[in-house]
Parts: C-alpha cells; structure tokens; sequence
C-alpha cells in the first residue's frame, strides 16, 4: 500500500511560552480535526494521530510541507506508535479480531507476530531493533526483534512487562511494580517525583526519558527532572510520548480537546532553575 496524500500546507502554530514553564511550547493541531496527538518524531517528521468528524482516530505524517495518512491493508484499526528513519511501528487488528504487530516504510508493510504470541505490539525502534509486548497464556511480555530473532526481556518476578521504546542499548519499560530502564545488562527502576498516580516512562533518547507523572509530563536528562505541564492547558492531563535531540512531542487538553505539542528544552542553565532538586536516578537492581 503506497502513502495517500490527503492535505498539504504549513500548520498553524501557537508559540506560548512562560518563565514559570520555560523552554517553548508549539501547539500542533491537524487543519480540520476534533483532536490531535503526537505519538513520535524523527527529525523534521512527526507521527501522530487525528479525530476526525465521525470520532475515529486515524495515522497521520507530517513533513514540515504536507500530511499523509496511511493504514494497515484489511485492517479494522491500526495505531502507529514510533519511527525512526522513516521506519514506523505500531499494532493493528485484523479482521478476526486478532492483533499483530508491524514496520511500516517505502517497501511496505510487515506483519509482526512474536513466537507463540495470542497479541503483539510494536511500540518503539531505533536502527534495526523493535521492542514491544506481546501476550500469551501466561502473561504479558517484552520483547526486542532485531529483524531476524525474538529475545523476550521481562523484568524478573512480573507477569506484566511492556516495553516501550529503545535507544542503543538503552530500553524503558514498565512492569505491574515499576518503571524502569534497561541497559542491555541489568534492570534499573526509575524513581522519580512522588505521584500518586505513578510515573510512566514513553520515550527515550540517549539517557533523556520522557513521559507522564500522572499529574503532568516529564522530562529526565539522567539528573534532574522537569515536569511538562502547557501554559493554560487542563491540569493533569499532559503526555510526554518522545524525545529527539532537544525536542519533546506528546498531547494535552484544553476545554476538554485534545492537542498535540511540540515542546523544544530549555538551555541548561535554565533547565537546572525550574527541574525539581536535581533528583536523582536510583538504581535498584532487578533481574
């Protein structure tokens, strides 16, 4: 299936900026769409999703110059999750009602499904490595596909480990009991701010890591942390989905409509005035 061109022109950006939020805030919004959420980046390329009028949410590429919609042939719903390189991951579902996941790029689609697996999902890549989850009889598992072979990685003594994305070596996750990252070697829980409801890591680049307090986003450079909370946006309800260089993409809600943001960090001298206490990475050794 070949990309189909559906609109082109410049988004309409809305610049906010704060000293209580430093760093800049550019409000993504699909021309036309009930909502918007941005799901990853890759270099000038965001991937992201769009409501359109009969409340269903569609696969979207933005260039910098026009958007391209794209989805799983037969497929009754297909969820595009990261890129890198021009190579998309996500799940779909089939006809059947099963889930599979796939890669998506020039050459076309490629179903993914992991031995022995009910479910797969494709959540992250970075080069030629995909990790994931899938589920089985016994639980949910991560997994790393390197393109040839299946390695299932889950975090000692859970039955419920979802991976999320990937750089080098590095991997987060998250099991029934943690956050954590994963160097290659061992395990190590990522205990950030105090949340009541928990910390969700979504993206990582190097040892930047992005995603959800609950309350707010996050960003964590591998010393101090930065809540994301949008100038003006509903309290609460911020999702850091992924990092690149210096700039962060995810969603958040205003008046109850969902938007995608594009968030670029402050300098880092700025970075150290507004992070929470320089909180540290404690590394509790799993697995």
């Amino acid at each position: 299936m070949t990309f189909e061109k559906f609109l082109t022109g410049i988004i309409t950006i809305t610049i906010l900026t704060s000293c209580a939020h430093a760093g800049v805030w550019d409000t993504f919004d699909v021309p036309g769409a009930e909502g918007t959420r941005l799901a990853g980046i890759d270099g000038e390329t965001i991937l992201g999703h769009y409501l359109d009028s009969t409340g269903d949410w569609n696969n979207f590429l933005f260039d910098g110059d026009s958007y391209t919609t794209f989805a799983a042939p037969g497929a009754t719903s297909t969820i595009a999750r990261g890129i890198d390189n021009g190579r998309i991951v996500g799940n779909f579902q089939d006809g059947a009602g099963s889930g599979h996941g796939f890669i998506y790029d020039e050459s076309g689609w490629t179903t993914l499904d992991a031995p022995g697996a009910t479910s797969t999902e494709a959540r992250g890549i970075d080069g030629e490595n995909i990790v994931g989850t899938y589920w089985d009889s016994e639980g949910a598992h991560g997994f790393i596909f390197d393109g040839t072979n299946w390695t299932t990685l889950d975090m000692a003594g859970s039955t419920y480990t979802h991976l999320y994305d990937i750089s080098g070596d590095n991997i987060i996750g998250n099991s029934e009991h943690d956050t954590y990252v994963y160097d290659g070697n061992q395990w190590s829980v990522l205990d950030g701010p105090d949340s009541p409801y928990g910390l969700n890591a979504r993206g990582i680049d190097g040892d930047r890591i992005v995603g959800s307090l609950g309350y707010a986003g996050f960003f964590f450079d591998g010393k101090d942390w930065l809540e994301l909370q949008v100038p003006g946006a509903d309290p609460g309800l911020e999702w850091a989905n992924d990092i690149e260089g210096d700039t962060i993409v995810g969603s958040y809600y205003d008046n109850g409509i969902k938007h995608g943001f594009i968030y670029t960090i402050p300098e880092p001298a700025t970075f150290g005035l507004v992070g929470l206490g320089g909180l540290l990475l404690a590394r509790r050794r799993r697995g």
